[in-house]
């Protein structure tokens, strides 16, 4: 069996709880996405996943192999890797949806764990669950009697 190793420049950081949280996520989910490593077993991207995956006791994860990069270039996609994704977004009406009938399903006993288990913080929820709340101005406006 080899040994993967962890890339000694890579600049990004994981704290304990999301390290927790990716873990729980593969014994939840199982692990859907493979770690990027060289030819060397250096992982590229992935360092998350697999300090996840030691915590959880696992000996194997998958991997895809990148060879033939030079230091340069896999520097490169090691910071790529990590940046890109942050400059995602989220549709957050759509986001809020996905959230409530994820809820749904949790109270009606179809899953079992939390939204907080996905890695949002319960402000984050609450922020969430108020874009598909009714504005208030709606519903003091239906208790509004109009006399002429």
């Amino acid at each position: 069996m080899r040994t993967l190793r962890g890339y000694d420049r890579n600049a990004r950081t994981h704290s304990d709880t999301q390290i927790s949280q990716i873990g729980a996520a593969i014994e939840r989910f199982g692990f859907t996405q493979p770690l990027l490593v060289d030819e060397h077993d250096v992982v590229i991207a992935g360092h998350g996943r697999l300090a996840a995956a030691m915590r959880i006791g696992m000996d194997e994860v998958p991997v895809i192999r990148v060879t033939g990069l030079s230091e340069a270039k896999r520097a490169a996609l090691v910071l790529a890797d990590n940046r890109i994704a942050l400059n995602a977004g989220w549709d957050e009406t759509m986001l809020a949806k996905e959230l409530q009938s994820l809820q749904e399903s949790i109270d009606a006993g179809e899953l079992e764990f939390e939204l907080g288990d996905l890695g949002f913080g319960e402000q984050e929820l609450r922020d969430y669950a108020e874009i598909l709340a009714p504005p208030p101005e709606a519903e003091e406006a239906r208790d509004i009697q109009v006399t002429d």
